[in-house]
């Protein structure tokens, strides 16, 4: 027998394959709808409020969204890597 203990109607609340749902420190939850769809990833606050999402086209797919520090990433390195000046 299965409990429901966490609930959110996105506006596409469905997904085909793939995804994950991961619920954060702070009781927000983090999801990825998984295969091509819109939203691609949303943040969800402890409060039920949808506080971040991306969209992509269709056709886009991934496995798991997860979610670390802004302080992880150097700002220098991921311009540099995204093909943009590091100065």
């Amino acid at each position: 027998t299965a409990t429901l203990v966490w609930q959110h109607l996105s506006r596409n609340p469905t997904g085909a394959t793939l995804g994950s749902v991961r619920r954060q420190a702070d009781g927000s939850t983090v999801i990825g709808w998984g295969e091509g769809r819109t939203p691609w990833l949303e943040e969800v606050g402890p409060d039920g409020r949808t506080t971040f999402e991306i969209d992509v086209t269709s056709g886009e797919n991934f496995y798991r969204v997860v979610k670390v520090p802004l302080a992880t990433f150097d700002r220098a390195t991921l311009r540099a890597l995204a093909g943009g000046t590091s100065d």
